[in-house]
């Protein structure tokens, strides 16, 4: 297997569950941030974890909001994604700041429960490298 950078995986999955988003291979290590966005539905909750680490649980999100990683903040928009005009930091999707290094077999994990959302992304975004042998 060859390095990798720049998006190195993306589920779509927005039914209630617990979901791999990503994978660190066998003889590699990978330096990740996460970008995501999902519109909720009715009482929808939200939690990512590297590592079987809760990075974060979101509260019951009302229908329609749209919970979203932008640049220095994990946000609940209480209004329609039309919002997310590009106007302002809190106001665009972007990769989330914080890096996380993963070594062989590390994950990235994500949950949704009440219920199901009505869209969801999450992309994993770095480098992955094959560790030298």
């Amino acid at each position: 297997m060859t390095d990798l950078v720049g998006v190195l995986d993306t589920k779509t999955t927005a039914s209630q569950g617990s979901s791999t988003a990503y994978t660190c291979p066998a003889g590699h290590g990978a330096k990740v941030k996460l970008m995501y966005r999902g519109v909720a539905g009715s009482g929808s909750t939200l939690s990512i974890s590297v590592n079987n680490i809760t990075l974060f649980q979101s509260g019951s999100l009302t229908a329609g909001h749209v919970q979203y990683s932008g640049y220095s903040k994990l946000l609940n928009n209480a209004t329609a994604a039309a919002v997310l005009d590009g106007s302002a930091d809190s106001v665009v999707v972007a990769p989330f700041q914080r890096e996380y290094m993963l070594g062989p077999g590390d994950e990235v994990k994500y949950a949704i429960s009440g219920a199901d959302m009505s869209s969801f992304q999450i992309d994993v975004i770095g480098a992955q490298v094959e560790n030298p042998s």
